[in-house]
């Protein structure tokens, strides 16, 4: 049976059973072993390489220099409605890579040592917020045109369209379904020379009637706005 003689278990056995001994096997077993500790080294450095790259792919590295303005990530929230970012905060010393000393704007005295997964950095809108005082526009008077206007303020306006160069028009109407738009506004904007503005509204559809003689003073409006 399988190219040998069975041995049942009523035959006869010697009592001496005899194993051939490689003299080498130890050093080979030993050289195997090596042999898959190196290998088993490289497959986890790899496999480390790509879990790296993977996870690396879509996060990004941010670099802080001295001097940059940030906010620092606040640790302990207690409530979702808590700011999640204080400061503003002024980068001043470098300690290692990544590890940097902050000062706050308007709290000289408070500093703190950071690392960068707690930064976010403020963009330029805020650098000019902190740096330069806000945008006032100049002043202006804001005057709508319908049938109740006043012939004198019609008159009043002409004379401004007259003695000025620049104008900004805006139009807005009114979408009707499966119907042409229809007018609604007429926004005008008149900068004088001392840069003042007049904001003028014309409702389309609260206009005089044309009959009336301040829809007359309305058309030499216009007149004077296209003519100027």
């Amino acid at each position: 049976m399988y190219g040998r003689t069975p041995i049942l278990p009523l035959d006869y056995q010697e009592n001496d059973v005899t194993i051939s001994h490689d003299s080498e096997h130890e050093k080979k077993l030993n050289q195997f072993l090596t042999k898959l500790n190196k290998q088993a080294r490289i497959n986890i450095i790899k496999n480390q390489e790509r879990y790296k790259q993977r996870y690396g792919t879509n996060r990004s590295d941010p670099s802080y220099n001295v001097g940059d303005l940030i906010l620092v990530k606040t640790l302990n929230i207690h409530s979702k409605f808590n700011a999640r970012y204080e400061g503003p905060f002024r980068i001043i010393e470098n300690l290692i890579p990544k590890t940097f000393i902050v000062q706050h704007i308007k709290k000289p005295t408070l500093h703190r040592q950071v690392t960068t997964d707690v930064l976010l950095p403020i963009c330029e809108q805020h650098y000019y917020a902190l740096n330069y005082p806000p945008f006032e526009p100049s002043s202006y008077e804001l005057i709508f045109i319908n049938y109740r206007t006043i012939e004198e303020t019609l008159i009043q306006l002409i004379k401004i369209i007259n003695s000025s160069t620049l104008f900004i028009m805006d139009t807005e109407s009114v979408c009707a379904y499966k119907k042409p738009n229809k007018p609604a506004l007429i926004q005008v904007q008149i900068i004088t020379h001392q840069l003042n503005s007049y904001i003028l509204i014309i409702e389309a559809y609260h206009l005089p009637r044309p009959h009336v003689s301040t829809f007359t003073l309305i058309q030499q409006l216009f007149e004077s706005l296209f003519q100027t």
